[in-house]
């Protein structure tokens, strides 16, 4: 009966990783009444190593307590941690700020923002301000790696004969405001570390160009609006005298988005 007694009594106890000191205390009191290592891990519902250390930790210090701990106790338990680097994972934009008052709320402790900063660095996430990048959907995304599958084996003398022609706004006065995200190492572009750019967003002066292999062509500041009569004009104007520039003026192939004011039928 003393045997079943202590296997309710303790069993619950003994899955804890930290094994209370009166279990400990138990291990050895049956070590010492003769039993093996086994059968008090039975009887204690104990693994057979974790019985094994405690005996020789008692061997060793003639002690079962935990020594004592120096240096300041950690703020957040490991689950609690993983909460924090969990939420950082999810949305890299939110701020320490923000995860303190959930932690606040969530696990009733007081804590100020670098502890959670400090959180995150321990599991490698730091501040970094996102690198700017187009914004592209999913859908367009998916179609420039078609595209790019399609041409990449393909020799690089194809190019020779190709003009990309596109416009851009771009701000002149540099009013973006600075944002952070948290990221780990080596994940600087990955889609949720970005701040995606909008093409005709937030600027206020709409240029447009052409390249090819062999260099860059002309440059057209464009004034108004743009309009499908506007972009037959820059054309008009600009593209054959880049292609003689660029030496291919006879025979040359235009590569353009699709955007309606491209593909308009004139």
């Amino acid at each position: 009966h003393k045997v079943s007694a202590e296997k309710v009594a303790y069993g619950s106890m003994a899955r804890n990783k930290d094994i209370s000191v009166d279990v400990r205390n138990l291990v050895i009191s049956h070590w010492k009444n003769g039993k093996l290592v086994r059968r008090v891990g039975q009887i204690l519902k104990l693994s057979n190593s974790t019985v094994f250390n405690i005996i020789r930790r008692f061997k060793k210090t003639n002690s079962v307590e935990n020594k004592q701990r120096s240096g300041h106790p950690r703020t957040f338990s490991e689950r609690e941690e993983r909460w924090i680097v969990r939420q950082v994972h999810i949305n890299p934009r939110t701020s320490a700020l923000k995860l303190t008052l959930k932690c606040k709320s969530g696990f009733r402790k007081s804590v100020n923002p670098e502890t959670v900063r400090n959180v995150s660095r321990k599991h490698k996430y730091h501040g970094r301000v996102p690198r700017r990048k187009p914004y592209m959907s999913k859908a367009n995304r998916k179609a420039r790696l078609v595209f790019a599958k399609m041409y990449v084996k393909q020799p690089t003398e194809l190019w020779e004969n190709i003009i990309f022609v596109d416009e851009s706004k771009y701000n002149i006065f540099g009013s973006d405001d600075k944002q952070k995200v948290w990221r780990t190492p080596n994940t600087a572009l990955h889609i949720k570390n970005l701040r995606p750019t909008v093409k005709y967003g937030g600027g206020n002066q709409l240029v447009w160009g052409c390249m090819a292999s062999s260099g860059v062509g002309n440059l057209y500041f464009i004034n108004g609006t743009m309009n499908k009569y506007v972009y037959f004009d820059i054309l008009k104007r600009n593209l054959k005298q880049s292609a003689s520039n660029f030496g291919i003026s006879r025979h040359f192939k235009l590569y353009q988005d699709n955007d309606p004011k491209h593909t308009a039928d004139i």
